[in-house]
């Protein structure tokens, strides 16, 4: 299908407020992707148009992700990350807005008016303040476990990357510390739920208590069964 002029615009736009900065800062592009390796750390930026984009007018915004495939594989047996990298299945995901003062979700409106400079200006902004030094506090494995311990991210997947990540820096009574936190809120939450919602959270306690006997933390968690 023919990008429309609207997609051309942004494209446009994000291409000149991000190429030379990510550029710089070791990032490659593919389309409306840009990926870095450092050591261990994978990092990703993408741009996504919002599915109600028009002809005559359409928004943007940026999500960023970091991944690491040894706590991919200490989490689920694998890597699922394919060859061409993609954002959401980072161990840690971001949209731009969360990384911004005010925390806002943040989308860029595109118009035939829009003056292109002062978006890739706001673009380049936020990228070098705020989205490139996150970027560097997760950019080891440590950075990141520190991060995963601030809770479940909305866009993040696996509840338990956090005692994964310890567990791959070798520090099992802190994996089983998480780990048993975790299993606590899950069986208070289970405790006073919606019932619609029983089997899924039971679902998440029996596979987290499964994940503590196969990593052996048994001797520094106790797992609880879903009642």
């Amino acid at each position: 299908m023919p990008m429309s002029e609207i997609a051309k615009q942004i494209k446009a736009i994000a291409d000149l407020g991000l190429a030379p900065l990510l550029k710089q800062a070791g990032f490659r592009k593919r389309g409306t992707h840009y990926a870095r390796v450092k050591g261990e750390a994978l990092q990703l930026i993408n741009v996504q148009s919002s599915q109600w984009n028009m002809s005559s007018q359409g928004r943007f915004t940026l999500n960023i992700g970091v991944h690491f495939s040894s706590v991919a594989k200490m989490l689920m047996g694998a890597d699922r990350m394919p060859a061409v990298p993609k954002h959401y299945y980072c161990l840690r995901r971001k949209r731009v807005g969360q990384l911004l003062p005010d925390k806002a979700d943040r989308w860029w409106t595109v118009a035939p008016q829009t003056n292109a400079s002062d978006v890739a200006a706001e673009l380049s902004s936020a990228m070098n303040d705020y989205v490139l030094p996150w970027l560097t506090k997760v950019e080891t494995i440590s950075g990141v476990a520190m991060e995963l311990e601030r809770g479940p991210d909305p866009l993040s997947g696996g509840l338990w990357t956090a005692p994964a990540a310890r567990l791959v820096l070798g520090e099992p009574e802190r994996a089983g510390e998480l780990a048993r936190t975790m299993l606590d809120d899950l069986s208070n939450e289970l405790k006073s739920c919606h019932p619609g919602n029983k089997a899924l959270l039971t679902s998440h306690i029996e596979k987290l208590n499964q994940w503590v006997v196969d990593h052996n933390l048994l001797g520094f968690t106790k797992a609880e069964k879903a009642q």
